[in-house]
């Protein structure tokens, strides 16, 4: 879990990665056990910024997000490494 530093998320965060292939079972396992947990859902590319703004997927009630922090193409996050146990 993160929980300082600079984030587009105010709250306490956990990242998580998992592998294109579980999309279709993880997002619909997902959505009846958040929980009231807001579970933003987002590609990874070379542009955070508009990886977190324009059309993520929110599970439970969308949270604000600072895109003032996000850099913009070429200045992409580190691929987390995957951790759902399936590659």
């Amino acid at each position: 879990m993160e929980t300082g530093g600079r984030s587009a998320r105010h709250q306490a965060r956990y990242h998580g990665s998992f592998v294109t292939g579980v999309f279709a079972t993880l997002v619909p396992w997902l959505m009846p056990k958040s929980r009231g947990l807001s579970i933003l859902i987002h590609p990874n590319t070379t542009n955070p910024k508009r990886d977190h703004l324009v059309g993520p997927i929110w599970i439970g009630r969308a949270l604000a997000v600072n895109g003032e922090v996000l850099g913009n193409e070429e200045e992409a996050e580190e691929a987390l490494e995957v951790n759902t146990g399936r590659r």
